[in-house]
């Protein structure tokens, strides 16, 4: 038996990246300098909250996108 835990282990995360290409898809993306985004790669299920994040986004800054 073996135990598969959910999310992602921090060890295993490679933390370099290509200056160049985020600048890329930050462009394609149209992200503006000041812009804050927020983003959830959960499973759309009621558990994960979603409905209280985008009610939440009323309250919040309009630079705030998600």
């Amino acid at each position: 038996m073996e135990t598969i835990y959910n999310g992602a282990n921090p060890k295993a995360l490679n933390e370099s990246f290509d200056p160049t290409e985020v600048e890329e898809i930050k462009n394609t993306l149209n992200k503006q300098s000041g812009d804050v985004w927020l983003v959830n790669t959960a499973r759309l299920e009621h558990q994960k909250a979603f409905d209280i994040t985008i009610r939440a986004l009323a309250l919040l800054p309009m630079n705030v996108k998600f």
